[in-house]
């Protein structure tokens, strides 16, 4: 009997488009798009039909292994949750719990699989990671600018008579974000795409500013220069709503059209007719991707762009705004992880982006153990050869996965993990969907398999 499922794409992405499983004598035989779906309406991307072919991939890894001198070796679950218990308990023991290093991404975007999180703090706090190697410049640009990090709905951006799409290439990256800009568009809109390449989203604009990379800030001042010296800046909404105008005033007539030419490649008569259509043509809506702040200084690149926002008056406004991402529902989902840090005594951080140099330096205590689950740090990272090298100095290294990766390939233990059509979760994002998803459990998982759920109320109960 065939039986069809509403799960969720769980991959770190913009869109967590609704799926549909056929099942068919428990086993999924087909994926499609939930027409049904508020947002994505039975649109998908490749990636999201590949996780039929990641569920039953020949090279998915149905057994924990452990290293020995002669390749892997199956072990058991008993086995495996016997061996990271007393490693765990012996560093413990011999330090305390910040000798453990627990290393968690966003390979996964349900709340299930966040369950490390609250298995350390009940330990007594670990050691993590802080900041990122993706977007954290302009999250925290945006927090420091607005007080929280949010975004218009799809369906408020077509409200807009300008739109900006700065560095974002959403026809291949934010499939959903497409319909509401060709809306706008259609019905009058100004659409401007400022990306160092020619992607498949410059079809959507009207214009494609080509500029140099890692100069996006200096075409925001030059903007900024221009408005406020044409007297298209906003006064009542600065005088209500902005601190350090004057201040900003003064630093922007550094940053004249000329200038500003030569530093980004952009020409003078575009930036001073993307100036006035941005401060005049309203409500405008900027939509900034996530490149242009992965240079030195990017977070201070996006506060130039928010403040365009803010001295034109395009922010809390219908179809205004500056779209970084859309945090809200943290206060949501993170109950239980929020309860169990009061239980973290020795919690200390790292910064991301420095894990070889952390696992090389630091003593008080050294880093004995290593979780990692989510991630795969030997080919994100940067620097990988001193990572690699670092990583290695680690006496016991467990990762979760469900394949044998890089970094799986220098752990001590491999612990393989359940697929998102084998258990039932909540899915969502941080970057643009305005939607919760629970996602159901299709079908089993193979014999030999477990969910992290499960693996770390054993651990638990073992320590």
């Amino acid at each position: 009997m065939k039986k069809e499922i509403r799960f969720a794409c769980p991959m770190d992405c913009f869109d967590v488009c609704g799926l549909i499983a056929a099942v068919e004598n428990d086993r999924v035989v087909s994926i499609r798009g939930d027409k049904e779906h508020p947002l994505t309406r039975g649109a998908c991307c490749k990636k999201g039909l590949k996780l039929l072919e990641r569920l039953y991939h020949p090279r998915r890894l149905t057994s924990p292994l452990r290293r020995t001198a002669n390749g892997w070796a199956e072990i058991t679950w008993t086995e495996a949750i016997d061996e990271i218990a007393e490693k765990f308990t012996r560093s413990i023991r011999r330090f305390n719990s910040s000798s453990i290093l627990n290393y968690s991404s966003s390979g996964y975007g349900g709340l299930i699989k966040k369950i490390d999180e609250v298995f350390f703090n009940y330990l007594g706090g670990v050691t993590e990671s802080r900041g990122s190697l993706c977007w954290g410049a302009g999250i925290a640009a945006q927090r420091y600018d607005f007080g929280a990090v949010r975004g218009h709905h799809p369906e408020d951006i077509a409200r807009a008579k300008t739109i900006i799409l700065w560095g974002r290439n959403p026809a291949d990256t934010n499939l959903h974000l497409v319909p509401s800009v060709a809306k706008a568009r259609k019905s009058g809109a100004n659409v401007v795409l400022i990306d160092p390449r020619r992607s498949t989203s410059a079809k959507m604009a009207d214009i494609h500013l080509t500029i140099r990379p890692a100069t996006d800030g200096a075409l925001a001042l030059g903007l900024a220069n221009v408005i406020v010296e044409n007297n298209w800046h906003d006064r009542e909404f600065i005088s209500q709503r902005v601190h350090g105008f004057e201040a900003y005033r003064k630093y922007i007539r550094d940053f004249p059209p000329e200038r500003v030419e030569h530093i980004t490649g952009v020409d003078r008569e575009h930036i001073v007719e993307l100036a006035r259509t941005y401060s005049v043509e309203k409500p405008a809506c900027i939509i900034i991707g996530y490149g242009l702040q992965r240079y030195a200084n990017g977070g201070n690149t996006v506060r130039c762009v928010d403040a365009l926002g803010a001295i034109t008056g395009n922010i809390g406004a219908s179809g205004a705004g500056v779209n970084y991402a859309n945090q809200i529902f943290s206060k949501y989902t993170g109950g239980e992880i929020k309860k169990s840090k009061s239980f973290a005594r020795n919690h200390r951080t790292f910064s991301v982006a420095k894990v070889a140099e952390y696992l090389e330096t630091e003593d008080d205590p050294p880093v004995k153990c290593m979780m990692i689950s989510k991630a795969n740090p030997l080919v994100q990272g940067p620097d990988i050869n001193r990572t690699l090298k670092a990583f290695e100095g680690v006496a016991f290294k467990v990762v979760i996965d469900m394949f044998m990766t890089d970094t799986a390939r220098h752990a001590d233990l491999v612990l393989p993990c359940t697929s998102v059509l084998e258990e039932e979760d909540i899915i969502y994002t941080g970057m643009f969907s305005f939607y919760i998803n629970f996602s159901a459990k299709a079908v089993d998982p193979p014999k030999g398999v477990m969910s992290e759920y499960d693996f770390f109320k054993m651990l638990a109960e073992r320590m």
